[in-house]
């Protein structure tokens, strides 16, 4: 299990929080949930809903899709998240759901924020907001 001190160690490594200070990410730790997911196995799948905000603590996961062409039958790796990254922060603005699947290349610990709670942080944090809509380009 994660705690409360590591998380925010997390969160402040992750380019969503650039630029915040650690006692105002402390108060984004309680409405953490943290989980281990085994090397392998999947953290969401392809069209399940996005509801929620991932950040490695440890280990690496993958991002697997059908790139440009939905119709390829065959994924191929889109991207390699490590600790300190966050993902699924698109999807889970858009409110559609994955796109790709997201599979634990090692073991991980990851900490997880609802999408609610996500909403209410980036309407709380101007400069969360910020870093985010630059990762949009």
């Amino acid at each position: 299990m994660i705690r409360g001190d590591q998380a925010l160690a997390t969160l402040a490594k992750c380019s969503l929080f650039s630029g915040i200070p650690a006692p105002t990410l402390a108060s984004i730790v309680p409405l953490l949930n943290s989980s281990q997911v085994a090397a392998g196995d999947p953290v969401f799948l392809e069209n399940e809903p996005s509801d929620q905000v991932f950040f490695i603590h440890a280990g690496e996961v993958e991002i697997l899709g059908r790139g440009a062409h939905q119709q390829q039958k065959v994924l191929s790796r889109l991207r390699v998240f490590g600790p300190g990254e966050q993902f699924s922060e698109f999807s889970v603005l858009a409110n559609t759901p994955h796109s790709s699947s997201a599979f634990a290349v090692s073991d991980c610990e990851i900490l997880t924020l609802d999408a609610v709670s996500f909403r209410k942080v980036l309407h709380a944090l101007p400069r969360a907001a910020e870093n985010l809509a630059r990762r949009l380009g």
